[in-house]
């Protein structure tokens, strides 16, 4: 399973269920509170793709708040999962010491038209502290691999 980053949100999510959690279902609606969820795995996601590889990964305040509000909420893991061009990252966000710092001259958002920038706060997730999946990695979210498929 080689994997050198994916380009899209839909791709990553189409890959991790393949690969990892088989009953991966995508929230409701463009502006749903999470990206994805495992009923089986327990866990609710945000995904990110990033065009570039950093060794530290950006979450904004607001989507880790509203992730780790539903997941626990539902006694559930809270998961932000990111791919740059060098792999995928996971990370359980809950169970994390997170720096938060104000970051000027950040998008409003990046998957529209708006070009509007903003201050924006955000934590840094250092990469050592997140599990890297594909490549030679058999590492998964509740343990037994099914196939890897």
């Amino acid at each position: 399973m080689v994997l050198r980053g994916l380009p899209t949100e839909v791709d990553l999510y189409n890959w991790l269920k393949k690969h990892y959690y088989y009953d991966l279902t995508s929230s409701e609606g463009q502006y749903a509170f999470y990206d994805c969820y495992s009923l089986e795995f327990r866990f609710y996601a945000e995904l990110k793709v990033r065009s570039a590889h950093y060794e530290t990964l950006l979450i904004e305040r607001s989507k880790y708040d509203r992730i780790v509000r539903i997941a626990n909420a539902n006694r559930n893991d809270a998961l932000y999962i990111c791919s740059t061009p060098l792999g995928v990252w996971q990370f359980d966000v809950a169970l994390l010491s997170i720096d938060w710092v104000e970051m000027p001259d950040l998008p409003v958002t990046s998957q529209f038209d708006n070009k509007e920038r903003v201050t924006k706060t955000v934590g840094l997730l250092p990469l050592k502290a997140a599990t890297r999946l594909g490549e030679a990695s058999h590492s998964r979210k509740g343990g037994y691999i099914y196939g890897n498929r």
